[in-house]
C-alpha cells in the first residue's frame, strides 16, 4: 500500500508516467528472483521485520478488519487511475512469471504454486487501459494478494510453524473466499478467517489454531477438528453450515461477549476432546447462556473436559447439553429452583395412599422419599445429586402398580328361573289343613312333616298361596274321579 502512495506521488510529481509505475512490480519482481540478490534480499527482509516490531505502530488484526474495505477501494483507484473498462471484461486472470516473489515475505508458509494461485485469484478484472498487458503485471492486486484466497479452486494446506516467529505464528486472510476446494489447517501456527466465506471443500484442522473473525469464516463445507483449536472472536453468532466433529484431542474455544453470541451448527454435532468458555471483560453474565447451537447431537456425543475463563466468583458454572443446543447455566440458581421441585415432589408422594398400591412398588416410593430427604440434609448440597434424587423419585412414582381386585361379580340369573323361589321368611298364617295329621302351619309357608305325602312330593315354593293351590287341586282330583265312577 505505501509503495502504491509513492507510486501515485510521482505520477503527480509529473516525475513518472503511469506505466512506469506499473512497470515497477514487475522491475522489483526481477531484483527479488535474481540469486545474486539473495542475501541482500534477507538482510532486507530483517531490518524490515525489526522495523516493524520497534519503531512502527502497527495495526491491530480488528483494525484491519475495520480498515480492509477503505483501503481495497483506495487501492483499487489508485490502481487503475480513474480508468473505466474499455475492453473486454472476465478474462482468465494470467500469473506473471516470477510475481510469486512479491508475497514470498507475506505468506512464508506457503510455496511458489500456493502464492501464484494467490495472485490469479485476487487479480482485478480485465478490460482496463494500460492495465491489460499480455504478461499481467497490470491485473495484479497485491493490496488484496496480501490478504490471502480470493478462492479456492484446488485444495489448499496450510502448514504454520509458530517457533519462527512473525507470520508462521500468527496470519490473517481478509479476503472473501469462494471455490470448491478444501482448507486443511496444518502446524503449531495460528491463522486468522475474516471474510465472507463460501468455499464449498470443507475444513480440517490437525494442528495450531483457525480462529473466525467473521460469521461465515468457515464456508459452506463440513468442519473437522482432528486435533487442533478452533476458536471465534466475533460479535454474534459464527454460522458452520454444515457438520461440525471435534476429536478427542481437539479444542473449541467460545467467547461470550452477550447473550447473543454462540456457535451455530447447521448439521450434526459430534462433540469430544476440550471445550474452552471465555466470558469477555465486560459482559455481565447471565444465569442461562446458549454457548452451541444444533440441528441434531449424535448419540453418546459430549466434551471429555469444560476449562472457563472470566467467570464472575459468584457463578457456578456448568453446561447443560438440551435437544437444541448446549447452554452454560448458572447453578447456584438453578439448585433453588431444584430443591424447591424436590420439596414439592416428596410432599406428592407422603400424600399417596399406600393402601391400593402393591407392596413392591410403594415401598420402592418410600426409598426414594429417604433418599431424597437425606440429600436435602447434606450441609453442602450438590445439584447433580438433587437432580439425582428427582429423576429417582419420580420414575418410583411413575412405577406405582395398583392391587388387583378380590370381588367377585356374580352371574346373572337366567330368565326362566322362578324369582319367587327360596325360603318365605314369615308371610302370614295358614289357617287351613293341609297334613294327613290335622297340624296347623302358622308363620311357615313350608311343612315340616316328612309324613305328608303332598309336601314331601312337591318342591317349596315359598308361600302360603302355594300351599292353597295344592290344596284346592287336590279335591278338584277326587271330585273327577268320584264324578266319573257316577257316570
Amino acid at each position: 500500500m505505501n509503495a502504491y502512495k509513492i507510486g501515485d506521488s510521482r505520477i503527480l510529481a509529473g516525475i513518472h508516467s503511469t506505466l512506469d509505475v506499473i512497470g515497477g512490480g514487475a522491475l522489483s519482481a526481477a531484483i527479488l528472483n535474481d540469486s545474486d540478490n539473495k542475501e541482500l534480499k534477507e538482510a532486507a527482509y530483517e531490518q524490515g521485520r525489526t522495523l516493524i516490531s520497534s519503531d512502527v505502530e502497527t495495526e491491530t488484526i480488528e483494525e484491519k478488519i475495520a480498515n480492509y474495505k477503505t483501503n481495497k477501494d483506495i487501492y483499487l483507484e489508485r490502481l487503475t487511475y480513474g480508468f473505466e473498462q474499455i475492453g473486454e471484461s472476465g478474462k482468465e486472470m494470467v500469473v506473471p512469471k516470477g510475481a510469486e516473489v512479491l508475497l514470498e515475505t507475506r505468506f512464508p508458509y506457503l510455496d511458489e504454486t500456493q502464492r501464484r494461485y494467490v495472485l490469479k485469484t485476487t487479480g482485478i478484472d480485465s478490460g482496463y487501459p494500460v492495465l491489460d498487458d499480455t504478461e499481467g503485471w497490470g491485473r495484479l492486486n497485491l493490496f488484496e494478494a496480501a490478504n490471502g484466497y480470493g478462492s479456492f479452486e484446488t485444495d489448499v494446506v496450510v502448514n504454520m510453524d509458530a517457533s519462527k516467529g512473525g507470520f508462521n505464528a500468527e496470519g490473517s486472510w481478509l479476503n472473501d473466499i469462494d471455490g470448491d476446494g478444501q482448507l486443511v489447517k496444518q502446524g503449531s501456527g495460528s491463522l486468522i478467517l475474516a471474510g465472507d466465506n463460501t468455499y464449498k471443500g470443507g475444513t480440517i484442522i490437525e494442528d495450531g489454531s483457525l480462529v473466525a473473525y467473521s460469521k461465515s469464516a468457515f464456508g459452506n463445507g463440513e468442519v473437522n477438528n482432528i486435533s487442533g483449536t478452533v476458536a471465534e472472536n466475533v460479535q454474534g453468532n459464527v454460522v458452520i453450515n454444515n457438520d461440525f466433529t471435534q476429536g478427542d484431542n481437539g479444542v473449541l474455544a467460545v467467547n461470550l461477549e452477550s447473550d447473543d453470541d454462540c456457535i451455530i451448527i447447521n448439521g450434526n454435532a459430534y462433540l469430544d476432546g476440550t471445550l474452552k468458555v471465555v466470558i469477555e471483560e465486560g459482559y455481565t453474565l447471565s444465569d442461562k447462556v446458549k454457548l452451541i447451537e444444533y440441528s441434531q447431537l449424535e448419540d453418546n456425543s459430549a466434551f471429555d473436559s469444560i476449562e472457563f475463563e472470566g467467570i464472575p466468583a459468584d457463578y457456578d458454572a456448568k453446561v447443560v447439553y438440551e435437544n437444541d443446543g448446549l447452554y452454560l447455566v448458572n447453578t447456584s440458581v438453578e439448585l433453588e429452583a431444584n430443591i424447591e421441585e424436590l420439596k414439592s415432589l416428596i410432599e406428592t408422594a407422603e400424600a399417596l395412599d399406600d393402601s391400593i398400591y402393591t407392596v413392591d412398588s410403594y415401598e420402592a416410593v418410600v426409598e426414594a422419599i429417604v433418599d431424597a430427604k437425606a440429600v436435602l440434609e447434606e450441609e453442602n448440597i450438590n445439584n447433580d445429586f438433587v437432580l439425582e434424587a428427582l429423576n429417582n423419585l419420580q420414575q418410583a412414582i411413575d412405577n406405582l402398580e395398583e392391587k388387583k381386585s378380590d370381588v367377585v361379580t356374580p352371574e346373572e340369573p337366567d330368565e326362566d328361573t322362578n324369582s319367587g323361589s327360596g325360603t318365605n321368611s314369615g308371610s302370614g298364617t295358614n289357617s287351613g289343613t293341609g297334613s294327613n295329621n290335622n297340624t296347623t302351619n302358622s308363620g311357615s309357608s313350608s311343612s315340616t312333616d316328612k309324613n305328608n305325602s303332598i309336601s314331601g312330593k312337591l318342591p317349596q315354593t315359598g308361600g302360603a298361596n302355594a300351599a292353597i293351590s295344592v290344596v284346592l287341586g287336590a279335591f278338584a282330583t277326587i271330585a273327577g274321579v268320584f264324578m266319573s265312577k257316577k257316570k
